[in-house]
């Protein structure tokens, strides 16, 4: 493979972005640099699979075995690029690299059959990694653990005087999986981003109601920026449309421009939710 099809709007994208705010410009470097070696070594027989010492990838990026393979597993939990370690090498499989391929190699693939990136991929056993709180919103048996998880992370970073409601974390994520099912779904909710929810929650006492984050998450439901609808193909995630930056500009109806960022800012949510409320009444 020459070359692949690169998105210019990657940048934007949540696990890219992701990836960017945790390891900094390697978390980038990685991402593509691993992607050009697979696609230099690109085999149609096998597309997308690609096994390779963890030594000469080290060496390409210019990283440390630690930072690459810990970067490397984050994209794997992604389902960016799959990863397993075999000893002084990583096995490495992208699922959609094939899809990006030039047009030589995009014919090629055409003209053979074999087996697909999706069949490998269920080859490829999980990463292993420490997980501070998992959500599940299935009704079995790890809900509980889940609530008593949660609970307990509550009781650690609740406000002692009490002054606002507890933030039923839990809860609000329900209703993200509910209301915007085209978005990434909520496999990991750390400390970290429970606080970030916790402060959303606070600034403001009309958002202390499972009822506005529901509108919340309508609002962004209605943009075709966040749900990945533009050239673009930026599609967000819960933790995306809470830090402080980017609530602040879905509140303001940045990202609400009639499918593309050019475009005149339209209304922000509280103009949004008065309509509604009064289309409501109206009606």
């Amino acid at each position: 493979m020459k070359w692949f099809k690169h998105l210019t709007g990657s940048l934007n994208n949540s696990d890219i972005f992701e990836a960017i705010e945790r390891f900094g410009s390697d978390g980038y470097l990685v991402f593509f640099g691993t992607l050009e070696l697979m696609a230099d070594e690109f085999d149609p027989t096998n597309p997308g699979i690609y096994r390779i010492s963890t030594k000469k990838l080290t060496k390409n990026l210019q990283l440390s075995r630690q930072k690459t393979v810990r970067i490397l597993k984050y994209f794997h939990e992604k389902k960016r690029i799959f990863v397993e370690e075999q000893g002084d090498f990583l096995l490495l499989n992208c699922p959609r690299l094939a899809d990006h391929s030039d047009e030589y190699t995009d014919r090629l693939l055409k003209k053979m059959s074999g087996q697909t990136p999706d069949k490998c991929r269920d080859k490829l056993p999980p990463i292993e990694e420490d997980i501070e709180v998992e959500v599940d919103i299935e009704e079995n048996k790890d809900s509980k653990d889940l609530n008593r998880s949660l609970s307990e992370s509550g009781k650690n970073n609740s406000d002692s005087d009490g002054k606002y409601p507890p933030c039923p974390q839990q809860e609000i994520i329900k209703i993200y999986h509910r209301v915007l099912p085209e978005l990434p779904r909520v496999k990991q909710w750390p400390d970290g981003l429970q606080a970030i929810l916790r402060t959303r929650w606070k600034e403001d006492p009309a958002r202390q109601t499972l009822e506005w984050w529901e509108s919340y998450f309508m609002y962004v439901h209605s943009s075709d920026f966040l749900m990945g609808r533009t050239k673009e193909a930026f599609i967000a995630d819960l933790e995306w449309v809470i830090r402080p930056k980017n609530f602040t500009k879905i509140a303001n109806g940045r990202y609400h421009r009639g499918g593309t960022l050019m475009a005149k800012s339209q209304p922000g949510i509280a103009a949004w939710l008065e309509g509604r409320q009064e289309n409501a009444t109206t009606g």
